[in-house]
């Protein structure tokens, strides 16, 4: 009699024991689930830039070309469209001249150019990246990559000293 007694109490117990995990897990899912919920809720600041001729004369304040994240940069790699990407690193010293670049070759071109900067990435999306084509880690900073169907069709390279050169050149 005494062995039938002892079991029920170890199997009570075990009960209580699996009731108090359940109800720990439920309530962790229920709290994750608001909080997910509510992630999705928050605004998220999408920058468009909209590419159109315009009559008005160049303005340096403004901003022609649109700055994208990598996980956009991914979207339009595999599209089929034909995207241009101006690649650009801050550690560099010549950025700012190559932003301007990028700026004037998106208004008097009328093209609509992409900014990724390599040093916003994580370590694994530059990694990634630079896996993408065999000759992305032997260049330096600022190049423009022309992107389409998982392919990289052509990058173009500047050399730092010729970068007034060239703007001048656009603007005429």
């Amino acid at each position: 009699m005494l062995k039938t007694k002892t079991k029920k109490k170890k199997y009570k117990k075990g009960y209580i024991i699996c009731i108090i995990i359940i109800s720990i897990l439920l309530i962790s899912n229920i709290y994750l689930m608001y909080n997910y919920k509510n992630l999705d809720k928050e605004d998220k600041v999408i920058e468009e830039v909209l590419f159109t001729k315009t009559e008005d004369k160049y303005n340096n304040e403004k901003k022609y070309y649109a700055t994208i994240s990598y996980k956009k940069f991914k979207t339009l790699y595999k599209s089929n469209q034909i995207t241009t990407i101006a690649v650009i690193d801050n550690t560099s010293n010549t950025h700012e001249k190559f932003k301007e670049l990028v700026n004037k070759m998106a208004y008097y071109k009328s093209t609509k150019i992409h900014l990724l900067e390599l040093n916003k990435l994580s370590r694994k999306n530059e990694i990634e990246f630079y896996d993408l084509d065999e000759r992305l880690p032997s260049l330096e900073s600022n190049y423009i990559i022309t992107i389409s169907n998982n392919k990289i069709i052509s990058i173009t390279t500047f050399e730092n000293t010729d970068l007034n050169k060239v703007i001048e050149g656009l603007g005429e």
